[in-house]
């Protein structure tokens, strides 16, 4: 068998960096023994989506791997959509409706979305995971902050996380479960009101997101004198996770631009990931993720790889 080796040393994503309560970087080695692998025919940069297990060898140091299985891993987008429903959105009413509205045009075809606001139970707008767009636009209409509602982000993003957990075929979870869920906030700076706004709280969200390997985008619609808080929030998870953020400083049309970007970057981020090889071996040094090479079987093939399949 022919086999194209791939110079390269897997370069992407081999470490997740979260920040410790000490306010220092903590680094987590993920240790699955998996690489995720896109394949692309190099003169026409389609993907290559037709080759079996035997067409695969991965290296470690020059040493061959033990092969276990390499499978392709069709992904759906699966994106849970935040909202801030607290007063200090109240500004920004129709540039929300609006701007969602057009992220939801850029998504793909089939997508699930679910929509998660920040003051349940009295929240009009929640809806679990659906492909059906017109129940979320419908819901997204009811959209509409009133005076006195609290801005509970953080409680909201825990929430979203445990969601995220759960075992597929619960209450709210599509069946299969979905390989690198989307979490899309759309907030305030705002005073942030949730029970418990501790760093220990704080810093024991970014270990559930990375246990679903979940990617976070952030809009943030500001007011005046709001907090410093969720921006920095939006920094280092978005920063973290490989998302997309970006700030609008008053109401105007560049709030729903901004909205209709993220939904962009969503969209390509995805096409990046779909149509992935997930491929899980035995390295001869457990201990170490470097140097690590694939070689398949197909001249003239383009590879991307990264070890938790979040090509950017």
């Amino acid at each position: 068998m022919t086999r194209v080796f791939v110079v390269g040393i897997l370069a992407l994503a081999v470490w997740v960096v979260w920040p410790g309560e000490n306010g220092q970087l903590v680094w987590a080695q993920e240790d699955e023994q998996t690489l995720f692998v896109r394949l692309l025919d190099s003169a026409t940069e389609a993907p290559v989506t037709d080759l079996m297990e035997e067409d695969f060898a991965v290296w470690q140091a020059g040493v061959e791997c033990e092969l276990v299985s390499a499978e392709l891993v069709p992904s759906r987008l699966q994106l849970a959509l935040v909202f801030d429903e607290s007063q200090w959105m109240r500004p920004y009413v129709n540039h929300v409706r609006n701007g969602v509205s057009q992220l939801l045009d850029a998504l793909p075809e089939g997508s699930e979305v679910s929509l998660i606001a920040t003051a349940p139970p009295a929240s009009r707008i929640t809806v679990d995971f659906t492909t059906d767009m017109a129940l979320v636009r419908e819901r997204l209409d009811e959209y509409f902050p009133w005076d006195g509602s609290l801005n509970r982000m953080l409680d909201t993003l825990h929430r979203t996380a445990d969601n995220l957990l759960r075992e597929d075929g619960e209450e709210g979870v599509p069946e299969g479960g979905a390989l690198w869920p989307v979490i899309a906030v759309i907030g305030s700076n705002g005073n942030e009101m949730s029970v418990q706004v501790t760093p220990r709280r704080f810093y024991s969200l970014g270990p559930k997101l990375e246990a679903v390997l979940a990617t976070v985008h952030w809009v943030m619609l500001e007011i005046p004198f709001g907090s410093r808080m969720q921006p920095e929030w939006a920094e280092i998870f978005t920063r973290a996770s490989g998302g997309w953020h970006d700030r609008v400083t008053a109401p105007s049309q560049i709030a729903p631009q901004r909205m209709a970007e993220m939904g962009a970057a969503i969209a390509q981020q995805h096409a990046l990931r779909a149509t992935q090889y997930r491929v899980v071996f035995k390295p001869p040094d457990r201990d170490s993720t470097e140097d690590l090479s694939v070689a398949v079987a197909r001249p003239e093939t383009l590879i991307f790889m990264s070890q938790d399949g979040r090509l950017q």
